[in-house]
């Protein structure tokens, strides 16, 4: 079987079912026209220190880091805007020190609005504008005796929240369609407040932290931003949080402690990656480049549908292995082998195989099982009719990691087939259901993975006719035929990892596949227990050149819907199958086969079929 199969390849490769021939490569990241940014210390790469020198050694060229900030991650070779008087495609505005509101000695979150408008900057639809303003608000206020309350925190928070509001309503009025608004890190997890000298108003801190993450989604809906403007909100404090749980997860080895203060305090900090915290407040950029990782999921939800694709053409897949269980039952009843005016029977398959990528679809592979039972019988020598329950089982895994899903499924089938002479026609329809339990996603946050459920219905057609060519032992039969299936998948809202969680609006994969094959059999008459050896070979395409769209959006916050679109059906194979087919007694009856199936894409699946047949 092996060497078969090999060679069966070798012939493949030379008419072109190649891998490298139609394998795609994923889409690349989304690349926005412009970069803007607007904040503080935690996204300044240089324009504070360009106003008063600070920050010096030990911080990396004038950002409040080891290195660059995620900012910077995000778009390579952001400029500065106080160093620069060009209007280039990236430019940071944010200052360290900056508040929201006003009072910062720097210019806060409105001026630096302003600054961009005095360019006369003209706004492009894939622009992107990403805000990240409202700590120095918290921490200004908690350093002074007067305001160091919760109410006092509380306030600063919410009016750090409005003064955010407020900016994101001018980008948008000067043209911004594209707004990425960070929530705040929880403050109170920083080195200052867990063991430095903030440690006695760490409760404080924090109570400004969740005011203004709980106040800003409110208060941005609230403002009257358009909907022709892409506006997300991002739950900042769930990365920094994830972390912190998990440092070793992510190269970290020290959380409560900064790099800098133990070198000011005259201590070998040592190796600066094992470091959350540069200094008492502010991030390492190994920090930085986590959050920029994880934001660029967030900028780039295709991907993330993508995921969602795969599962629908998995239910596709699921449904052909049953089409291929009753076009295996149909193909024992005219060998005739053990042939009763009625049969019950039942059958096993078992496929593995893989699909490659598709656009923004994930590659993957998979591996099921499928189990038909029923029951036919002949209402005249011509006419058979029959109905089977098939209960299918199907693994999928995403290659590179990316998740993985376990389908269950159920179909109820009915079917007949006609013969006149030489020439035959079956038909089958079936209706029934499938439900996708633990569907996991591998998020960009340290490879944690979400969960998820979903359920649906599929209904399925099937239609051939051929001819039975015998000679002697012979039989020959070339057939044609049509296979249609479709499988709707309901929306479902994933859990695990805060933050990332998506909702996945529902999606409908179809195929309409036309087939043209043969099958070749030689019964061995021995007079008693007949043996059927047979061969078979199917080529099999999608003749609809469809795709399907679906839409989602991150979960429990502000975000913009996305939409993806992705080839449908099947695509294009080549199946090539033997079968042995006899009995055991005069009412029992087998069959064992095997089907490699080529697909055009490059990979082979490989399907083994046993049944048992019983008349009646």
């Amino acid at each position: 079987m092996n060497e078969l199969r090999s060679r069966m390849l070798a012939a493949l490769a030379v008419l072109g079912f190649t891998a490298s021939a139609f394998a795609q490569t994923a889409p690349a990241n989304r690349t926005f026209s412009t970069y803007y940014f607007f904040g503080d210390s935690l996204t300044d790469s240089g324009n504070t220190f360009a106003l008063t020198g600070s920050p010096g050694a030990p911080y990396y060229q004038g950002r409040v880091s080891n290195g660059i900030t995620y900012a910077e991650y995000l778009a390579p070779g952001l400029a500065a805007a106080a160093t620069t008087s060009s209007n280039g495609a990236r430019l940071n505005f944010a200052f360290a020190g900056a508040t929201a509101t006003v009072g910062s000695a720097v210019p806060n979150l409105q001026t630096q609005v302003a600054m961009y408008q005095a360019r006369g900057i003209a706004a492009k639809a894939d622009g992107l504008y990403v805000v990240l303003a409202g700590a120095n608000d918290l921490l200004n206020t908690v350093s002074v005796p007067a305001t160091q309350n919760g109410p006092a925190l509380t306030n600063a928070g919410v009016a750090a929240s409005s003064a955010v509001a407020t900016a994101v309503k001018s980008l948008a009025t000067l043209g911004a369609k594209n707004v990425l608004v960070l929530s705040l890190p929880d403050i109170s997890k920083t080195p200052r407040f867990t063991t430095g000298s903030g440690a006695p108003a760490a409760a404080l801190i924090q109570v400004g932290s969740y005011a203004f993450n709980n106040d800003i989604k409110g208060r941005l809906l609230a403002s009257g931003i358009g909907a022709d403007v892409n506006l997300t909100v991002f739950d900042l404090n769930s990365v920094l949080a994830t972390v912190l749980a998990n440092p070793q997860r992510f190269g970290f080895s020290i959380t409560n402690q900064d790099y800098v203060d133990i070198l000011l305090a005259g201590g070998s900090p040592g190796d600066a990656g094992q470091y959350v915290f540069w200094d008492g407040i502010h991030p390492t950029t190994k920090m930085h480049a986590v959050f920029a990782t994880v934001l660029t999921e967030v900028l780039n939800p295709e991907f993330v549908l993508g995921t969602f694709a795969a599962h629908g053409t998995a239910a596709l897949a699921a449904t052909d292995m049953t089409a291929d269980a009753l076009a295996g039952r149909l193909d024992t009843t005219r060998a005739a082998v053990g042939r009763h005016s009625a049969d019950g029977w039942i059958s096993y398959g078992y496929k593995t195989g893989a699909y490659n990528r598709d656009s923004y679809r994930n590659d993957f592979d998979f591996s099921g099982s499928v189990v038909t039972a029923g029951f036919d019988l002949n209402l005249t020598p011509e006419l058979l009719v029959g109905a089977a329950v098939s209960a299918e089982n199907l693994k999928t895994d995403l290659k590179a990691g990316a998740g993985s899903g376990q389908m269950r499924g159920q179909l109820v089938a009915v079917y007949a087939q006609w013969k006149s002479g030489a020439f035959f026609s079956d038909a089958n329809a079936a209706y029934g259901s499938q439900d996708f339990k633990d569907l996991k996603r591998t998020t960009a946050l340290g490879g944690f993975q979400t969960s998820g459920e979903t359920d649906g219905d599929r209904v399925a057609a099937a239609v051939r006719v051929g001819a039975d060519f015998s000679s002697g032992a012979l039989r020959f039969t070339p057939f044609a035929g049509l296979r249609y299936a479709k499988a709707k998948l309901d929306g479902y809202t994933e859990t695990g990892v805060t933050g990332l969680n998506f909702v996945f609006d529902g999606q409908t994969a179809k195929s309409f596949e036309g087939l043209l094959g043969a099958t070749a059999d030689w019964t061995i008459d021995n007079h008693t227990l007949p043996l059927v050896l047979s061969a078979s070979a199917v080529y099999q395409k999608d003749m609809a050149d469809d795709t399907r769209s679906f839409s989602g959006r991150l979960a429990d916050t502000i975000a913009a819907t996305s939409t993806i679109n992705v080839a449908d059906g099947l695509g294009e194979t080549f199946k090539v199958g033997l079968r042995a087919s006899g009995l055991v007694s005069k009412r029992w009856g087998w069959s064992l086969g095997y089907l490699a199936d080529f697909r055009k894409d490059g990979n082979t699946a490989n399907q083994y079929m046993f049944a048992l047949q019983t008349g009646f």
